[in-house]
């Protein structure tokens, strides 16, 4: 019993090492050309993405892409509005996707 316990937590542990770097790989497979992530938050299962792209259809694109990955769950866009780039003043759009992983 003392052996598969300790099996148990070493499986466990194991799993939460390889954990971010699949959902990274997961992540950056993802994402179309002319989009940029530019934050990611993380409160318990739930991801906040935010970023630009070029136009909307980039951005569902991405959500597409996304969503063919079964070890994420629900896939939503929160907000996506138009935005200037403040740098180079060329027209984007602003969005923020939330996702559940681990499903």
């Amino acid at each position: 019993k003392i052996v598969e316990e300790k099996l148990n937590v070493i499986k466990k542990l194991e799993t939460g090492r390889t954990g971010p770097t699949d959902f990274f790989n997961m992540l950056g497979d993802s994402i179309p050309e002319k989009l940029w992530l530019m934050s990611f938050s993380e409160s318990g299962v739930v991801v906040t993405l935010r970023g630009y792209a070029v136009d909307e259809e980039t951005v569902a694109d991405f959500m597409r892409g996304l969503q063919r990955h079964s070890e994420l769950g629900r896939v939503e866009l929160e907000t996506i509005q138009k935005a200037k780039d403040k740098d180079s003043g060329v027209d984007v759009v602003e969005y923020e996707i939330k996702l559940e992983k681990g499903r």
